[in-house]
């Protein structure tokens, strides 16, 4: 079972402290992972030669109507997608618990396969949330196919996918996500409680955020690397 990660971020020194743990987070597992950033005008490149640029007339955070068009754009790049079992399409601000992910992989279709964290129970009108997305190779293979830009349709980028798996007939799996959005900073206890259970985690505090959040990073970065 192989996979690769495409981050959408963007460049700002919150998504750079984010993505920056990432990367080395990866790195050290092995495993092939795209940062994905938006500009307004072309630029050689951010942080990494991997790094994909994506150019359009919206530029900013994670919310930004553009960020289904540079998805679509990172699967039709020159990257080898085919190589990969599955595709983990995630945000700048969830963690990846990658040994209790692995673990969820290894449960899902090897075809037709969106899975992610959703509302349970499950109903016709769930969708997985773009916090973060898995894609069988097939399901891939479809999306880099379309050749419509959707920035100008106002609507969120995980309601496209969604759209876009009915229409395909691609069912949704749940996977559990732990939010961190209390405001509140954890113990280093309970992030490594939460660690132990869940795959992945949603960091996304609006009262103070760099602080809370970039701490709440830190601790999770401490644990995972003990």
């Amino acid at each position: 079972m192989k996979y690769g990660i495409i981050t959408l971020t963007y460049d700002d020194p919150l998504y750079n402290f984010f993505d920056d743990i990432k990367r080395q987070y990866y790195q050290k597992n092995n495993i092939l992972n795209v940062f994905v950033y938006n500009v307004t005008t072309p630029v050689d490149k951010i942080k990494n030669t991997s790094d994909v640029i994506y150019v359009s007339n919206l530029a900013g955070g994670s919310g930004i109507y553009t960020m289904f068009d540079k998805f679509i754009a990172t699967l039709q790049s020159n990257q080898n997608w085919n190589d990969f079992d599955y595709i983990i399409r995630a945000n700048s601000s969830t963690f990846l618990n990658l040994p209790l992910l692995e673990e969820y992989i290894k449960k899902l279709p090897q075809e037709n396969c969106y899975a992610g964290p959703c509302t349970m129970p499950i109903t016709p009108k769930d969708f997985i949330s773009g916090t973060c997305i898995i894609f069988s190779k097939d399901v891939i293979k479809m999306l880099s196919k379309i050749k419509e830009k959707h920035e100008n349709r106002r609507l969120e980028d995980d309601l496209i996918i969604f759209q876009y798996m009915k229409n395909f007939k691609v069912p949704l799996t749940n996977i559990p996500m732990y939010w961190y959005d209390k405001n509140i900073i954890p113990t280093k206890n309970e992030i490594s409680d939460i660690l132990k259970k869940y795959p992945l985690i949603r960091i996304n505090n609006q009262k103070d955020r760099f602080k809370i959040d970039t701490t709440i990073w830190k601790l999770i970065e401490e644990n995972v690397n003990e």
